[in-house]
Protein backbone atom coordinates (compact mmCIF):
# COMPACT_ATOMS: atom_id res chain seq x y z
CA UNK A 1 0.00 0.00 0.00
CA UNK A 2 1.30 3.30 -1.01
CA UNK A 3 1.98 6.01 1.62
CA UNK A 4 3.10 9.35 0.99
CA UNK A 5 4.81 11.59 3.81
CA UNK A 6 7.24 15.09 3.68
CA UNK A 7 9.60 14.21 6.51
CA UNK A 8 12.02 16.49 8.67
CA UNK A 9 12.46 19.35 10.68
CA UNK A 10 12.50 23.16 10.72
CA UNK A 11 14.50 25.73 13.22
CA UNK A 12 13.15 29.51 13.19
CA UNK A 13 14.17 32.13 15.15
CA UNK A 14 12.38 31.57 18.23
CA UNK A 15 10.39 28.15 17.10
CA UNK A 16 10.80 25.31 15.75
CA UNK A 17 9.09 22.34 14.02
CA UNK A 18 9.50 18.40 13.73
CA UNK A 19 7.38 15.41 12.04
CA UNK A 20 8.25 12.24 11.62
CA UNK A 21 6.78 8.82 10.74
CA UNK A 22 7.74 5.80 12.48
CA UNK A 23 6.73 1.87 12.46
CA UNK A 24 5.00 0.75 15.31
CA UNK A 25 6.07 -3.24 16.88
CA UNK A 26 2.30 -5.12 16.95
CA UNK A 27 1.15 -8.51 17.30
CA UNK A 28 0.91 -9.20 13.30
CA UNK A 29 4.19 -7.20 12.96
CA UNK A 30 6.53 -8.09 15.87
CA UNK A 31 9.68 -6.38 15.44
CA UNK A 32 13.00 -6.61 17.71
CA UNK A 33 13.13 -2.36 17.80
CA UNK A 34 10.21 -0.66 19.95
CA UNK A 35 10.00 1.52 16.75
CA UNK A 36 11.47 2.32 13.41
CA UNK A 37 11.91 5.34 11.19
CA UNK A 38 10.07 4.73 8.01
CA UNK A 39 12.78 5.93 5.75
CA UNK A 40 15.53 3.45 7.46
CA UNK A 41 13.19 1.19 7.56
CA UNK A 42 12.93 1.01 4.15
CA UNK A 43 16.45 1.13 3.63
CA UNK A 44 16.86 -2.28 5.03
CA UNK A 45 15.78 -2.44 8.50
CA UNK A 46 12.31 -4.22 7.45
CA UNK A 47 12.36 -6.17 4.24
CA UNK A 48 8.45 -5.75 4.03
CA UNK A 49 8.82 -1.95 3.46
CA UNK A 50 10.21 -0.59 0.40
CA UNK A 51 11.11 2.99 -1.27
CA UNK A 52 8.99 4.03 -4.38
CA UNK A 53 10.66 7.40 -4.35
CA UNK A 54 12.07 10.22 -2.81
CA UNK A 55 12.68 13.90 -3.60
CA UNK A 56 15.98 15.45 -3.25
CA UNK A 57 15.78 17.20 0.31
CA UNK A 58 14.24 20.94 0.66
CA UNK A 59 15.37 23.42 2.76
CA UNK A 60 12.91 24.46 5.58
CA UNK A 61 13.68 28.35 5.46
CA UNK A 62 15.30 29.35 2.30
CA UNK A 63 18.32 31.77 2.69
CA UNK A 64 18.41 31.70 6.50
CA UNK A 65 22.06 31.04 8.19
CA UNK A 66 22.65 28.21 10.03
CA UNK A 67 20.73 25.11 10.17
CA UNK A 68 17.19 26.00 9.31
CA UNK A 69 16.29 22.67 8.67
CA UNK A 70 15.44 20.38 5.32
CA UNK A 71 11.60 18.45 4.23
CA UNK A 72 11.92 15.14 2.72
CA UNK A 73 8.94 13.83 0.60
CA UNK A 74 8.91 9.88 0.03
CA UNK A 75 6.36 7.29 -1.12
CA UNK A 76 6.75 4.00 0.65
CA UNK A 77 5.08 0.51 0.02
CA UNK A 78 4.19 -0.75 3.40
CA UNK A 79 2.06 -3.61 4.07
CA UNK A 80 -1.58 -3.74 4.83
CA UNK A 81 -2.37 -3.68 8.67
CA UNK A 82 0.90 -2.20 9.20
CA UNK A 83 0.95 0.16 12.34
CA UNK A 84 2.66 3.81 11.86
CA UNK A 85 3.03 6.40 14.24
CA UNK A 86 3.07 9.87 13.09
CA UNK A 87 4.92 12.22 15.52
CA UNK A 88 5.11 15.75 15.74
CA UNK A 89 6.62 18.81 17.91
CA UNK A 90 6.27 22.39 17.50
CA UNK A 91 7.77 25.43 19.92
CA UNK A 92 6.49 28.90 19.52
CA UNK A 93 8.14 32.10 21.19
CA UNK A 94 11.32 30.35 22.11
CA UNK A 95 11.73 30.80 25.94
CA UNK A 96 9.98 33.82 26.12
CA UNK A 97 6.73 34.54 28.65
CA UNK A 98 3.80 32.85 26.81
CA UNK A 99 5.69 30.55 24.88
CA UNK A 100 3.77 27.24 23.41
CA UNK A 101 5.12 23.80 23.19
CA UNK A 102 3.56 20.95 21.16
CA UNK A 103 4.14 17.62 21.42
CA UNK A 104 1.45 14.84 19.56
CA UNK A 105 1.79 11.63 18.00
CA UNK A 106 -0.83 9.73 16.46
CA UNK A 107 -1.31 5.84 15.35
CA UNK A 108 -2.91 4.24 12.55
CA UNK A 109 -3.34 1.31 10.82
CA UNK A 110 -3.15 1.00 6.32
CA UNK A 111 -5.82 -0.75 5.10
CA UNK A 112 -6.59 -0.93 1.30
CA UNK A 113 -10.96 0.20 2.82
CA UNK A 114 -10.05 2.68 4.69
CA UNK A 115 -11.03 6.05 4.15
CA UNK A 116 -7.61 8.16 2.01
CA UNK A 117 -6.53 10.63 4.50
CA UNK A 118 -3.61 13.57 4.64
CA UNK A 119 -2.66 14.11 8.00
CA UNK A 120 -0.78 17.92 7.97
CA UNK A 121 1.62 18.39 10.50
CA UNK A 122 0.95 21.95 11.14
CA UNK A 123 4.45 23.87 11.48
CA UNK A 124 5.76 27.29 12.50
CA UNK A 125 3.78 29.51 10.42
CA UNK A 126 7.63 31.39 9.72
CA UNK A 127 6.56 34.01 7.04
CA UNK A 128 9.80 32.69 5.18
CA UNK A 129 8.84 29.07 5.75
CA UNK A 130 8.99 26.64 2.38
CA UNK A 131 5.75 24.72 4.15
CA UNK A 132 3.21 25.53 6.54
CA UNK A 133 2.19 21.92 6.73
CA UNK A 134 3.99 18.74 5.53
CA UNK A 135 1.96 16.05 5.05
CA UNK A 136 1.13 12.17 5.30
CA UNK A 137 -0.86 10.94 3.14
CA UNK A 138 -2.66 7.17 1.87
CA UNK A 139 -5.24 4.90 3.01
CA UNK A 140 -5.38 4.18 6.68
CA UNK A 141 -7.41 4.18 9.73
CA UNK A 142 -6.57 6.70 12.44
CA UNK A 143 -6.58 4.84 16.19
CA UNK A 144 -7.09 5.60 19.51
CA UNK A 145 -4.71 4.68 21.92
CA UNK A 146 -7.05 1.75 23.29
CA UNK A 147 -7.41 0.41 19.95
CA UNK A 148 -3.52 0.39 19.09
CA UNK A 149 -3.17 -1.36 22.64
CA UNK A 150 -5.46 -4.36 21.18
CA UNK A 151 -3.14 -4.81 18.59
CA UNK A 152 -0.08 -5.24 20.50
CA UNK A 153 0.64 -1.82 20.38
CA UNK A 154 3.13 -1.06 23.46
CA UNK A 155 3.30 2.72 24.45
CA UNK A 156 4.78 3.80 27.87
CA UNK A 157 2.93 5.66 30.31
CA UNK A 158 4.47 8.33 30.29
CA UNK A 159 4.34 9.12 26.73
CA UNK A 160 0.57 8.28 26.55
CA UNK A 161 -0.37 12.21 26.66
CA UNK A 162 0.81 12.37 23.24
CA UNK A 163 -1.71 10.94 21.82
CA UNK A 164 -4.66 12.68 23.69
CA UNK A 165 -7.16 13.63 21.21
CA UNK A 166 -6.69 17.78 22.52
CA UNK A 167 -3.09 17.67 21.32
CA UNK A 168 -3.49 15.82 18.12
CA UNK A 169 -5.81 18.32 17.31
CA UNK A 170 -3.62 20.92 18.22
CA UNK A 171 -0.76 19.16 16.40
CA UNK A 172 -2.75 18.31 13.00
CA UNK A 173 -4.74 18.61 10.46
CA UNK A 174 -6.52 15.82 9.79
CA UNK A 175 -8.63 15.82 5.74
CA UNK A 176 -10.55 13.10 4.01
CA UNK A 177 -9.99 13.04 0.63
CA UNK A 178 -12.18 10.08 -0.33
CA UNK A 179 -14.48 8.59 2.12
CA UNK A 180 -13.83 4.37 3.10
CA UNK A 181 -15.14 1.77 0.87
CA UNK A 182 -15.11 -0.52 3.65
CA UNK A 183 -15.77 -0.59 7.04
CA UNK A 184 -13.08 -2.45 9.53
CA UNK A 185 -15.06 -5.90 10.34
CA UNK A 186 -15.85 -6.18 14.23
CA UNK A 187 -15.61 -9.75 16.18
CA UNK A 188 -18.58 -9.98 18.22
CA UNK A 189 -18.73 -12.83 20.35
CA UNK A 190 -21.86 -14.64 22.55
CA UNK A 191 -23.70 -17.41 23.98
CA UNK A 192 -26.29 -18.94 22.49
CA UNK A 193 -28.70 -21.86 24.04
CA UNK A 194 -29.52 -24.58 21.09
CA UNK A 195 -32.99 -26.30 21.05
CA UNK A 196 -31.45 -29.41 22.82
CA UNK A 197 -30.37 -27.16 25.76
CA UNK A 198 -26.89 -26.68 24.55
CA UNK A 199 -25.10 -23.59 25.69
CA UNK A 200 -22.69 -22.80 22.69
CA UNK A 201 -20.55 -19.88 21.62
CA UNK A 202 -21.21 -17.89 18.06
CA UNK A 203 -18.22 -15.40 16.80
CA UNK A 204 -20.25 -13.25 14.01
CA UNK A 205 -18.53 -10.70 12.28
CA UNK A 206 -19.89 -6.99 12.04
CA UNK A 207 -18.84 -3.88 10.17
CA UNK A 208 -18.22 -0.60 12.49
CA UNK A 209 -18.39 2.90 11.53
CA UNK A 210 -14.83 4.49 11.29
CA UNK A 211 -13.62 7.15 13.63
CA UNK A 212 -14.69 10.39 12.68
CA UNK A 213 -10.94 11.92 12.34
Amino acid sequence: MLLQTTTGYENVPGGSAKSYVFTMPSTGFPIPDKETNLGVAAKGRDSRIATISAQASVQAVPGMAGDPGKWITATYDVPENRLLKIFATRNTGGSNFGSMRILASMIIRMRPGAALRRVGTILTGHARATYSRVWTEGRFDILTLAQAHALGVTVPRHFEAQFAETMVRRAFEIVVIEPETASVPVLQTRVVTTSQGQAVTVTTARRRRALDL
